[in-house]
């Protein structure tokens, strides 16, 4: 009985372990990227089956002038794995793909030489083969029937040191790799034909401006951000997801503290925004705890100090809770309107024109919430209708769009973008094909026509450009293809 205890309990062992090998086999990392250093602040990484799903590259290859022989099908390396690029200093950059076959890529090299640069023969050293690139500044090649790793730049002094580091990259474990660090695992959580993580750290200090740091510490501080994102492609748009994400305890709560005052957006705004729109923006704002905000800065203070004087801008400030739109059509005439919780806030707006009467500015009333203002630009006047209705605060500097206030329009051209609005507390859109249409472009084409052509060619290809942010931490910017295009017919799948 024992015995038979005994030999079940080695079969069940036999199979538990041959069910974690498989397993093991199954979800391990391939070995190539354990020479992904762990000190790399960049990594962008090539996903070639994303791109074979995604793009044409038989068609591509024609349209950069690749011929048959030069397509790198057979050369050994293994394009169907992820190819990676790193970043760890401007004096130490690398890229990363998996062999399948060393003797292919040297068959292929010897024949073809590598991106039609200037190689150097190839040597077989420490148990991998090295050549270098030669064009302007060396890039130092390695590889064997598992890697290929080249860096740069190299020069003669640093070439030895470079291929040093190269071997222990390309020897060391996953320990020792990049693999086990924050960037890397949030470059992995990515999809798209590009992904990529960054650190802030690779930024050079002396490199930023004054105005650079004040951006970044206004995120939480410059050192401690990271970024991820992707460039996703199909027939439909371009997607390019961001990401900010951080270990840092401090910022993570500044995050989450912000996403506790960011709502997503309805889209009645949206529904109500005029046609003809070239740009259109929307969001979420509570006027009180951005006022408290705002005054917490010593510089926008005295500016709205200043600006009290002439008017109750605190009071206007504090009343808007909802959502503030701001459009553009085609005609170049402005609308903006904000969801406003106090609709007498204006009342006051006639007497707070009089010091601008001898400007020649006037101020019309037209109801006891809504008013005509005649501003003087130059020696022309430039009407502006503002006021409330309906809850909510506008001005427009055309009458059609003053009469549309709060009123729905069918078929504008957020109609595709509902949805898309409503998932987000940030929405913007620029349509190309209006832009094209308006005096501004005509104004910037009409003794310009290298211009006009680029921009001819980008609107056979392109019709929206959105931005959206979803909460503290994330974005997307995207371009929305001419689905008539017959263009990306040819390279896209």
């Amino acid at each position: 009985m024992m015995k038979k205890v005994g030999m079940g309990a080695a079969a069940l062992a036999a199979l538990v372990a041959i069910g974690l090998g498989v397993y093991y086999f199954f979800s391990a990392e391939p070995t190539y990227k354990n020479a992904l250093p762990a000190d790399a602040t960049v990594l962008v990484c090539a996903d070639g089956k994303e791109i074979n799903k995604a793009v044409n590259l038989e068609e591509l290859a024609l349209l950069i002038g690749l011929n048959e022989e030069e397509k790198l099908k057979d050369c050994g390396v293994n394009l169907t794995e992820k190819i990676y690029a790193f970043y760890r200093s401007p004096e130490s950059m690398g890229l990363l793909a998996c062999m399948s076959d060393a003797d292919k890529l040297t068959a292929y090299i010897t024949k073809n030489g590598l991106f039609r640069q200037k190689v150097s023969s190839i040597e077989e050293k420490d148990g991998f083969n090295w050549l270098t690139i030669q064009e302007n500044e060396a890039v130092l090649i390695g590889y064997d029937n598992e890697k290929f790793l080249a860096v740069g730049p190299v020069s003669g002094y640093n070439k030895e040191e470079v291929r040093q580091q190269m071997i222990k990259w390309m020897t060391q474990g996953r320990k020792e790799s990049a693999l086990n660090t924050m960037l890397y695992k949030k470059l992995e959580e990515k999809e798209g034909l590009l992904t990529y993580a960054l650190s802030m750290k690779a930024i050079p200090e002396q490199q930023m401006t004054g105005y650079d740091r004040q951006i970044m510490e206004a995120l939480g501080g410059i050192k401690e951000l990271n970024v991820a994102g992707a460039v996703q492609v199909d027939r439909k748009k371009l997607s390019c997801p961001v990401e900010f994400f951080t270990e840092d305890n401090t910022i993570n709560g500044y995050w989450d503290e912000t996403d506790k005052h960011l709502k997503k957006l309805t889209a009645v705004s949206a529904e109500q925004a005029p046609k003809g729109l070239v740009t259109w923006m929307g969001m979420h704002l509570e006027g009180e705890p951005l006022l408290k905000q705002l005054r917490e800065n010593p510089d926008i203070r005295t500016t709205l100090i200043a600006l009290n004087l002439v008017a109750d801008v605190d009071k206007i400030i504090s009343s808007i809770n909802g959502e503030i739109a701001f459009a553009i059509d085609s005609n170049t005439n402005m609308l903006l309107t904000a969801d406003v919780k106090d609709e007498t806030v204006l009342k006051d707006l006639p007497e707070w024109m009089q010091p601008y009467k001898q400007n020649g500015w006037t101020c019309k009333t037209l109801s006891d919430k809504e008013y005509l203002l005649g501003i003087s630009v130059g020696s022309m006047p430039f009407p502006i209708s503002v006021g409330i209705r309906g809850g909510k605060l506008y001005g427009a500097t055309g009458s059609l769009l003053a009469d549309g206030v709060g009123k729905k329009t069918d078929g504008n051209e957020l109609s595709d973008y509902k949805s898309q609005i409503k998932d987000n507390v940030f929405f913007l859109l620029f349509s190309l094909p209006n832009f094209m249409k308006s005096d501004v472009y005509k104004s910037l084409t009409r003794e310009d026509m290298r211009m006009a052509l680029s921009l001819g060619m980008v609107n056979r290809i392109v019709k929206d450009v959105v931005l959206t942010v979803s909460d503290a931490r994330n974005s997307a910017f995207e371009i929305y293809w001419n689905e008539d295009s017959d263009l990306l017919k040819s390279y896209l799948k």
